[in-house]
């Protein structure tokens, strides 16, 4: 653990301290909120000792990313549906990463000598989870992270763009409805 503290200790954070944002209820948390304030920066970092003397340090259980370890596609779109639905039934006040990622196991690297990664478990291989994705909508009880291999292959961005498109769209209706 006193390694990790004098890791935190040793990088330049006085540096970056003023972009950082500190440690706060994620209910008020917002891109207008730390745009406002001239913060740029969320840092997560996976040791509690670390997080407990640095009021920037994020700790990881704030950002779950569940590893699904499927190389399915259709696997892989159940299991992130069944986990941001358990994420919406326990209200977690966390961040939450949902990851569009494939993982190979030993049947499927050997099947696939001599192919690269990128070739088999990214671009169109994963547009069931992108066409699974563009209906999700952003914000709380949804989704936040996103992470994909190989984002150049997909259509992620555009996808992306979309979903807070319609976010602010629905929170501007809001807003002129009260």
């Amino acid at each position: 653990m006193q390694m990790s503290v004098s890791a935190v200790n040793n990088v330049d954070v006085g540096r970056f301290s003023s972009k950082m944002c500190p440690v706060m209820d994620l209910s008020e948390l917002t891109l207008e909120m730390m745009r406002g304030v001239g913060l740029q920066l969320i840092v997560f970092y996976h040791c509690d000792t670390a997080c407990q003397s640095h009021f920037q340090l994020w700790p990881g259980s704030c950002i779950p990313a569940p590893w699904y370890n499927t190389v399915a596609c259709h696997e892989l779109v159940s299991a992130v549906d069944q986990g941001l639905a358990t994420r919406r039934r326990t209200l977690s006040e966390t961040f939450y990463v949902t990851q569009g990622i494939l993982t190979p196991d030993v049947g499927f690297i050997a099947s696939h000598l001599g192919q690269k990664l990128r070739e088999t478990l990214a671009g169109q291989t994963l547009d069931p989870f992108l066409d699974w994705l563009r209906v999700q909508k952003c914000g709380r009880g949804g989704i936040n992270v996103v992470t994909v291999d190989f984002i150049e292959l997909t259509r992620l961005v555009p996808i992306l763009l979309d979903i807070n498109r319609a976010m602010a769209r629905s929170y501007s209706t809001t807003l002129t409805n009260d």
